[in-house]
């Protein structure tokens, strides 16, 4: 009997993004999961308790325009830190991941000090990916 092939796997992904935007104008749309306004594959993101925000334990769908539901979980926010990180709890359909967890920060690019910034995404661990807004 053959040994069974071993699957690579990704456990640490970075991404950056810039924005061309003032952080006083980014950091209300990501800290409010207004997703559907930056992120082109969602149709809508809808919190499942009304007013919640970016309380820890808050949970929101997302709706992607495929049809593909994300339930997620906030599990760490800092207004002062302008970050938000959340976890993904269920989808469907389902995918197979053994974690995502994604945070979006916000911050000023070292590239734009004194002017307009961008968004940059960066992993947390296991595995996932994360965004972060630069001023």
């Amino acid at each position: 009997m053959a040994a069974p092939t071993p699957t690579a796997i990704a456990t640490h992904i970075e991404e950056t993004h810039v924005i061309p935007s003032a952080i006083t104008e980014v950091w209300p749309v990501i800290k409010g999961m207004k997703m559907e306004t930056w992120w082109n594959l969602v149709d809508k993101a809808t919190p499942d308790s009304p007013g919640t925000g970016l309380a820890l334990g808050s949970t929101y769908t997302l709706h992607f325009k495929d049809g593909t539901q994300w339930g997620i979980v906030i599990v760490e926010a800092s207004e002062l830190h302008k970050f938000v990180s959340f976890e993904i709890i269920s989808s469907n359909p389902s995918i197979s991941v053994s974690s995502a967890l994604h945070t979006l920060t916000c911050k000023v690019g070292r590239r734009e000090e004194g002017r307009e910034g961008g968004m940059e995404r960066r992993p947390r661990q296991p595995s996932g990916s994360s965004f972060s807004c630069a001023n």
